[in-house]
């Protein structure tokens, strides 16, 4: 993993997907350093997290909550806090060495910390690897299906137990890449967690964005993030606000459209006016941070009419939820 790799990770609720932004801010001798920025109506989490390479390697226990501030009082009292940096876990992935293993031996020993609103209950087990395939991504503005292997944890009848009834088990889908076995995605009984878009800031951002707008070919964008059910911008879209602002200012007699979209949960009426508003605050962050001419930016809006994909699953709904560009 490169600085500046995103990591975009949802789930459901029924207001509307949850989504958190991790990304990978530093990297030295001792380890990576994740941000987490997570923004809902329910809470806001901003803080960061350090993996120590040595458990990047051979941590056999994984804890992915980054946790700020105290935790509720009203838990359990086997459940422990989540906070700092707690070494001896991986954060965004398992150990290199749990996927070597869990690929040739089929199973592994891991703990696995699954946590609620900053608190955490250990669950310790043999997880199997029973089988692999392809898990659905959005990958530098592109959907894809990148190769993953599926672990199970838990007692063993629990893969013959309907997921809504289950108790005591989970599931994850590791990507197969033996330098970074990223969770893809976990299901803890009937809840649900997935990575729904990966991608990586620099100088080929812009030169993709340009190639799709010189073929005059609408540009889908997946890196501008608001804030739950709102129009404002989060402060992790910079580098992608910087790539439209950067492939403006190279092709000065360039107008541009700029689109909202929506998945369909809610009233259509509400996600129209919420996708018109936040294309309009994307112009307004191009003329006032970037300083593009007004006049070279057209805003619209359609709402959940245009998807890309069914609204029935995490991945399709992050499929539809996008701003989309148009050469005028």
């Amino acid at each position: 993993m490169q600085v500046g790799l995103t990591i975009v990770t949802a789930g459901e609720s029924p207001d509307g997907d949850l989504e958190s932004i991790k990304r990978v801010v530093s990297t030295d001798s001792g380890g990576m350093t994740f941000s987490f920025d997570s923004k809902t109506k329910y809470f806001t989490i901003d803080t960061t997290r350090k993996t120590r390479n040595e458990d990047l390697d051979h941590s056999q226990q994984f804890f992915p909550d980054f946790c700020s501030g105290t935790p509720p009082k009203f838990f359990a009292k086997d459940e422990t806090p989540v906070q700092g940096d707690h070494p001896g876990t991986t954060t965004l992935e398992v150990s290199r060495d749990v996927l070597a293993t869990i690929s040739s031996n089929r199973t592994a020993k891991m703990t696995f910390y699954p946590s609620t609103f900053c608190m955490g209950m250990a669950d310790s087990s043999q997880v199997q690897n029973v089988g692999q395939g392809g898990v659905p991504i959005i990958l530098d503005d592109k959907p894809v299906a990148v190769a993953a292997v599926h672990l199970h944890g838990g007692q063993p009848e629990c893969l013959q137990t309907p997921p809504a009834i289950r108790f005591g088990c989970y599931d994850m889908w590791i990507l197969n890449d033996p330098n970074n076995p990223l969770v893809l995605r976990f299901t803890i009984e009937a809840e649900e967690m997935q990575v729904i878009k990966i991608s990586q800031a620099g100088p080929q951002m812009t030169n993709a964005l340009v190639s799709t707008l010189e073929a005059k070919k609408p540009a889908d964008v997946y890196g501008i993030y608001f804030d739950f059910n709102q129009a404002t911008i989060r402060p992790q879209s910079e580098p992608t606000l910087a790539a439209i602002a950067q492939l403006l200012s190279q092709h000065p007699q360039w107008r541009l459209e700029i689109d909202g979209h929506t998945d369909s949960i809610g009233s259509a009426a509400y996600n129209l006016t919420l996708s018109r508003r936040r294309a309009e605050s994307v112009k307004a962050a191009l003329v006032t941070r970037y300083h593009i001419a007004s006049a070279r930016l057209t805003t619209g809006g359609f709402g959940a009419s245009r998807p890309k994909a069914t609204n029935a699953t995490l991945e399709g709904r992050a499929l539809n939820r996008r701003v989309e560009l148009i050469r005028a």
